[in-house]
């Protein structure tokens, strides 16, 4: 429903072959007029104002005088924003009197809101023969994208997204209250400081005080209403296999049934059927599946040093879409422990999908085969560190689009065999660069098809940068970013670029490639075939080229946890990679219950989806309160018709998407929908 955008950034210094008026075209088509602000949008910038014939005149005066001279000789309107400041200020009174004259001896310069030059464009016909731009609009502050690790906006994005999800379940399932108010006042959190500055890290540290006490009060809310949502479910669900059987507590955490363990109920917030590592916080001896039978479960080192009592037990949960599923733990009953397909050594970790070697001397992946199709995708050793130097730069990196002065590389590698067995297998490495660290836990889960990384870096030196490498094999590299609801094609030409939940290097001949999924990262790069991650970057703060005393403080200096995973794809279909990083930012969600009685079955299926390429990201309550809200995205890239059921809400709908579109749904309560906008107003008639 936009029908046009106003923009400054990048200015015509930054891209100069960007054109100040042009037709945007999305991916699926839309489209959308577009105008660069002339000049800046203050009274400044102004070349040649010393010169004749400006020399002398008001900023305001010289900017309308160009600006005409410049719409003259293209035949196109233009625009001027002017007044005081660069953050939009207001008309003074001398720039008014400036004007006056201007706007009276030249009819061709007038006063107007920003409707009247795309209503020009519209009534003279040029808006449909301005140039067509498909690319993204960068780059104004690449710095931006790696600053201040400690924000967690991604963090309350997702977990925001899930509580309402399993909210909404919640609600259709038990008739229990919405808090859609709780959740609006959280939102409201978050979308306030993602304002441009605070969300980009370059405000005073003080700033920060408030914008984390904000960002962890919504995140405090979201894992209420989780946990909250969560439970209701669980406590309607029959966990009791035989009624029958005494019920007993074992340990401090479970309650057993003779025979039967005790139960856990794992809900998906994901509207697509996953598969899933789940950790408990007790030594186990069995664990059965939904299905009652024996399945594989592993002893790992867990978080507590309890004497002990230092152990956790893993298993993989397979769970429906938007569902549940019910597992059973026993602390002393065993079973037969069913074989799976983990190996793991000193050097290498493998399933039937991954074959993953390491240097033992530096720490690094020298083999990455993906076993389904025989490419070794490591084209030189991987995931080593580098330490680049960030002494130039300001807190935005103004006029800085590559960061690639490398000091050196992280070494002295010490590297062990971590965990073994039937559900998962992990090798530690931690390296060093002077008194900086990072510690990679390289993990490999039973039939997985990716290798998640959890890591720890404490970066000690000021003005640098760490980035995490991954040379690809891929003659003809390529670049794709994911983004909101989709994703962008790129080259590797070593500019450090945005990005969301994924990125992924691939040769264009084959479409082969190495996705790089992560927990809360936004700043990559690639140069040729090495696809690179930012971690960390300790920038002053809000330092605008200022005096770099022993006043000023400096980010990302305390220990900074971060999790990432590796797995092959094919840049014809990233779709899999889109499901995975979802997955990978918001886990399913586990409830220890007792035994009880339920109207709800052990396991349940909220949605289904026909295609893979489409997901259901968003199921909420519409802002007017009279009906449902579902949002759903084309995630391949390609063209999909997907056949939608939610059958507690009674919709049954065939939907035909094109590439990377995104439809919402207003469903009314008898299961009638319409298409409406992202704002959920109705569509624009054609």
């Amino acid at each position: 429903g936009m029908e046009g955008y106003v923009f400054m950034r990048p200015d015509a210094r930054e891209n100069p072959e960007l054109p100040d008026l042009f037709t945007w075209e999305s991916p699926d088509g839309s489209r959308v007029t577009a105008a660069r602000i002339q000049m800046g949008y203050g009274d400044f910038h102004i070349p040649n104002h010393d010169k004749p014939p400006y020399a002398g005149m008001h900023l305001a005066a010289a900017k309308a005088h160009m600006l005409r001279e410049k719409s003259v000789q293209e035949g196109l309107p233009r625009m001027s924003f002017y007044g005081i400041g660069n953050h939009g200020g207001g008309p003074t009174i001398a720039a008014l009197e400036a004007l006056g004259p201007v706007h009276e001896i030249d009819q061709g310069i007038r006063y107007a809101g920003v409707n009247d030059l795309f209503d020009d464009l519209q009534a003279s016909g040029k808006a449909d023969n301005l140039p067509l731009v498909t690319t993204d609009l960068q780059h104004h502050a690449s710095g931006c994208y790696a600053a201040l690790s400690a924000i967690a906006n991604r963090r309350a994005e997702c977990e925001l997204t899930a509580a309402e999800n399993l909210n909404t379940l919640s609600h259709l399932l038990t008739g229990e209250p919405l808090q859609t108010a709780r959740l609006q006042d959280a939102w409201q959190m978050v979308l306030f400081n993602q304002f441009h500055d605070v969300l980009a890290g370059c405000c005073i540290k003080e700033a920060y005080d408030d914008a984390l006490s904000e960002m962890h009060y919504a995140r405090a809310v979201a894992q209420d209403i989780l946990r909250l949502s969560a439970q209701r479910i669980s406590w309607r669900v029959a966990t009791s296999r035989q009624e029958d059987a005494p019920a007993q507590k074992n340990g401090w955490l479970l309650w057993e049934k003779q025979g039967e363990g005790a139960p856990v109920v794992i809900l998906n917030p994901h509207a697509f059927p996953v598969r899933a590592v789940v950790q408990m916080n007790a030594k186990l001896a069995s664990v059965a599946g939904a299905d009652g039978a024996a399945i594989a479960s592993q002893h790992v080192r867990g978080p507590q040093t309890n004497g002990i009592d230092i152990h956790n037990t893993v298993f993989v949960a397979d769970v429906p879409a938007l569902g549940h599923a019910t597992y059973w733990l026993a602390k002393d009953a065993e079973a037969p422990m069913p074989a799976t397909d983990v190996r793991a050594g000193d050097d290498f970790l493998e399933n039937q999908h991954l074959l993953v070697r390491f240097d033992t001397t530096t720490g690094r992946i020298v083999r990455f085969v993906d076993k389904r199709t025989g490419r070794d995708l490591a084209a030189a050793p991987m995931a080593g560190a580098l330490m680049i130097d960030d002494t130039k730069a300001d807190t935005w990196a103004h006029g800085i689009f590559t960061f690639d002065k490398l000091l050196g590389e992280f070494g002295e590698a010490r590297v062990r065999l971590e965990d073994t067995g039937p559900v998962r297998a992990s090798i530690r490495v931690t390296t060093t660069y002077g008194n900086s660290t990072l510690t990679q836990v390289f993990q490999l889960a039973q039939d997985s098809g990716e290798l998640e990384v959890k890591c720890e870096v404490r970066l000690l030196h000021n003005h640098a940068i760490v980035k995490l490498a991954f040379p690809v094999a891929a003659e003809h590299p390529r670049m794709k970013y994911a983004m909101p609801f989709g994703f962008i094609d790129k080259p590797c030409d070593g500019r450090e670029e945005p990005g969301q939940q994924w990125v992924g290097t691939y040769d264009e001949a084959t479409g082969a490639g190495l996705a790089l999924i992560n927990d809360s990262k936004y700043s990559f790069s690639a140069d040729g075939n090495e696809m690179r991650m930012t971690v960390a970057r300790s920038a002053i703060y809000a330092d605008h080229f200022g005096v770099r005393d022993d006043r000023v403080s400096y980010q990302d200096q305390d220990l900074i946890a971060f999790a990432y995973a590796l797995r092959p794809f094919a840049a014809q279909d990233p779709s899999g990679v889109v499901a995975a990083a979802m997955l990978f930012n918001q886990p399913v969600y586990c409830v220890l219950d007792t035994h009880h009685p339920g109207t709800l079955p052990k396991v349940h299926e909220g949605v289904s989806i026909s295609v893979p390429n489409v997901v259901l990201t968003t199921l909420k309550r519409a802002e007017d309160g009279d009906a449902w809200i579902l949002r759903l995205v084309e995630t391949g890239g390609r063209v999909a018709r997907a056949h939608v059921r939610v059958p507690l809400m009674n919709l049954d709908a065939d939907l035909t998407f094109a590439p990377q579109e995104v439809k919402t749904l207003r469903v009314d309560e008898d299961g009638r929908w319409t298409e409406v906008l992202l704002t959920e107003l109705e569509l624009p008639q054609a």
